[in-house]
């Protein structure tokens, strides 16, 4: 099982995007948070907090609004 450490100011969508890119913070983040429950009411991480990173199957991509292009 794959883990990442967090930075501090990490929140769910940013650490997706870190783990899995582009469009992931959208398309895994709910996956990302199912496999953390003991994190589920974390908004915002402290440093070094470890997450368990579940295995995901591609998704089809997520429409990126312009302003975070």
């Amino acid at each position: 099982m794959r883990t990442v450490k967090t930075l501090s100011g990490d929140t769910w969508d940013v650490i997706a995007w870190r783990i899995w890119g582009d469009g992931a913070d959208q398309a895994h983040m709910a996956d990302l948070v199912d496999a953390n429950p003991q994190h589920i009411d974390t908004a915002i991480f402290a440093g070094n907090v470890e997450i368990i990173v579940p295995e995901v199957e591609d998704a089809e991509p997520v429409s990126i609004p312009p302003w975070r292009q």
